[in-house]
Parts: C-alpha cells; sequence; structure tokens
C-alpha cells in the first residue's frame, strides 16, 4: 500500500538477506532490555510505540541499547529514566542527554554524594551539634559543683 508522505513497507524494499520480521527481532530486543533493567524495557516499549514504521522502531531501540558499550550500564538505565521523564522517544535523544551529562542526576552514585553533603557550611554564626555539646557539659558540670 502506497501512503503519500508517509512509511511504506514492500518485500521488495527489504534488505538483501533480511529473512523474517521486525516484530520478532524487537521481541528479542526486549528480552535483552529486560535482563538489563526494567526501566530500559519500559523506555524501549514507549520508543517502539512512538515511531509508526517498525523498522525504525527496531533501529531505534538497537541502537539505544548499543550505547552501554560506549557509555557503561549505569548511565545507560540513568539516560533512559532522564528521557521517560522529559518524553522523548529516540536514540538521537538519549544520546544527546549522554553527551551533556543530563543524566547524572539519576546515577546511583548521585544518590550516595547527597548523603554525605549534608554537613553545615563553614561559618562564624553557624555553630553545630558539637558547641552545643560542650556547654551542656560544661553546664552540668558547673550545676553540680554548687
Amino acid at each position: 500500500m502506497n501512503t503519500p508522505y508517509g512509511y511504506t513497507q514492500k518485500e521488495a524494499h527489504n534488505l538483501p538477506g533480511r529473512h523474517g520480521s521486525y516484530e520478532k527481532d524487537l521481541d528479542e530486543v526486549f528480552e535483552r532490555a529486560a535482563q538489563i533493567d526494567n526501566i530500559v524495557l519500559l523506555y524501549l516499549k514507549d520508543v517502539a510505540s512512538q515511531k509508526k514504521y517498525m523498522p525504525q522502531a527496531f533501529r531505534s531501540c538497537r541502537g539505544i541499547l548499543a550505547l552501554e558499550k560506549t557509555f557503561g550500564l549505569d548511565r545507560l538505565v540513568a539516560a533512559c529514566t532522564c528521557a521517560s521523564l522529559m518524553r522523548v522517544y529516540g536514540y538521537q535523544d538519549v544520546i544527546g542527554i549522554l553527551n551533556r551529562g543530563d543524566d547524572a542526576d539519576f546515577l546511583p552514585q548521585a544518590d550516595q554524594d547527597l548523603g554525605t553533603n549534608l554537613s553545615l557550611p563553614h561559618h562564624k554564626n553557624i555553630r553545630g551539634r558539637e558547641y552545643f555539646l560542650k556547654s551542656t557539659t560544661k553546664t552540668n558540670k558547673n550545676n553540680g559543683n554548687k
């Protein structure tokens, strides 16, 4: 069926050596994504549902999974999380997030860093817990001597 200004799919247009359906290949991509993380699986399913042309969906999902080799597993999961929240669905979107470093807030180390940065800033008017512990022990000693 020919659709003006849209994607059409005919057997004659398939690449030589291409045997089988993209749906089967896409299911294999989904299985691989499920082995990585459910976040990646859900994101790739969203990517596939956004694409109207099945070969385009397959290539986009396969390309996103291939980013693991370049950026690592943690960054891929973080980028998929970030892309889901931004509601952008495609290979170029994910690689843009990774190149800009927008995924940094979603990395597992980001949670650990927040726990260590909870100390008070250094300033002469900020005394902190240690100051009050010292002053209460002095008060208790003075009260005991009376």
